[in-house]
């Protein structure tokens, strides 16, 4: 049997992109991404002035050692639309060595009971799903994606903080809690919080709490490099839901596979890619703390950050070529293959979508492509074909034949080009 030939063709030039489509259930449903545009409102203030407003007999000062049944008011947020603080009675429900669950009082034992909030200080300070069955959220964050921010209330619990969101988001970040109440266009907290939606999904399941991990890394990445590209933070944040053990599922991304990685709009598809992407290269690079932490120190954003974190880690790929290498990944997923850089160790991937030629010969054919994506041309049950490849001369192409018999891969060859 002849191999079937599947022929890969992976651009890295500026092209058109096709506009966003929501995010079906399923997906983490992040409101970070949403809310990206707020983020450049933010305002530089002086040392000297980054201190709480929220003190003495404010009525938003918390205790100065918050406890069990400790209720002051919170700033929430409607996020349809502008954001409009509103301010709610919100009450700890749960303490543990990292994290304080804070819950909105009128979604105490309607939506939220204690245990889920058992849960979720198990799950913080304990034990996770993943690789580090011993690890909670809290350690396995700092270790992997470094320290977390602590300017203003000099505690190192995390608030995590349920209440009814007015818009079909799982959870959030929000930068500008990080700053004193009143220095910025928007309300803080002045703590580190993270909210959660409490009305949509179990607040205590595996899922929302792989979802307050994956806030959890926004957080921290805030602190490491604030003006860091989406798509990088979100690869993050996915990569830490992973490492909890309750990764999002791999859909939508296969089907549409000519998606511009370094553009993120925040569809399912856009997700999966990041998470795609972000696991790939941490498998690559030894599955270390030091490659991800690299990568989050790296003042250089979007690729050029992956260029110089790769050059640090003493890699013999850029990104350019990693990025090249992980488009055959996901349509091979074989990590036996050749050195493993054809495949996911730690994702079983479903097929990725391909034209499919069985009638031959094959006429010329003309196709786009977006910057940084790749189409696939599954070639099947045919006589050796000659392939000829033409590329816009303004880009940089990475033309690729996969060499497949039945499950089997037989090869990976370049297509030569010339001038």
């Amino acid at each position: 049997m002849f191999p079937r030939f599947l022929l890969l063709v992976a651009l890295a030039a500026s092209l058109a992109l096709a506009p966003a489509s929501a995010a079906p259930e399923g997906a983490v449903r992040c409101a970070t991404h949403q809310l990206q545009a707020y983020k450049e409102m933010i305002r530089a203030v002086p040392p000297e002035q980054m201190v709480r407003t929220h003190t003495g007999d404010h009525p938003m000062a918390p205790p100065d050692n918050p406890g069990l049944g400790d209720s002051w008011l919170w700033y929430t947020w409607l996020l349809n639309g502008y954001p409009v603080p509103e301010e709610k009675i919100c009450t700890v429900r749960g303490v543990g060595e990292n994290v304080y669950v804070v819950v909105e009082d009128s979604q105490w034992l309607t939506n939220v009971d204690q245990e889920d909030v058992d849960a979720m200080i198990e799950a913080w300070d304990n034990s996770s799903l993943g690789i580090h069955p011993d690890m909670g959220i809290y350690e396995i964050n700092t270790t992997y994606f470094g320290p977390a921010p602590d300017a203003l209330d000099n505690d190192p619990r995390i608030y995590v903080l349920y209440y009814d969101f007015d818009v079909a988001a799982d959870g959030f970040f929000w930068w500008f809690d990080q700053y004193p109440d009143g220095t910025q266009a928007f309300a803080s907290n002045e703590c580190e919080v993270l909210y959660m939606n409490s009305s949509d999904f179990d607040p205590g399941g595996d899922y929302l709490i792989a979802v307050q991990a994956h806030e959890f890394e926004h957080q921290i990445h805030w602190l490491a490099d604030e003006d860091e590209a989406a798509w990088v933070d979100e690869g993050m944040a996915e990569l830490a839901m992973w490492l909890y053990g309750h990764p999002d599922n791999v859909a939508s991304f296969p089907n549409q596979p000519d998606n511009d990685l370094t553009s993120f709009t925040g569809s399912w598809a856009d997700y999966i890619k990041v998470y795609l992407w972000t696991l790939y290269f941490f498998e690559q690079t030894g599955m270390s703390a030091e490659a991800i932490r690299t990568v989050m120190d790296e003042p250089a954003n979007g690729p050029a950050g992956y260029n110089n974190a790769l050059a640090a880690l003493g890699s013999d790929r850029d990104f350019n070529a990693m990025y090249s290498d992980w488009t055959c990944a996901n349509f091979l997923d074989d990590p036996d293959f050749d050195q493993g850089q054809y495949g996911y160790v730690g994702e079983n991937l479903p097929p990725f979508s391909a034209s499919l030629k069985n009638t031959y010969p094959v006429p010329p054919t003309n196709a786009t492509v977006n910057r940084y994506a790749a189409d696939y041309v599954k070639f099947v049950n045919g006589t050796p074909q000659r392939l000829h490849f033409d590329g816009a001369d303004f880009a940089t192409w990475a033309p690729r034949v996969l060499l497949i018999d039945g499950d089997q891969t037989v090869g990976v060859e370049w297509i030569p080009l010339d001038a």
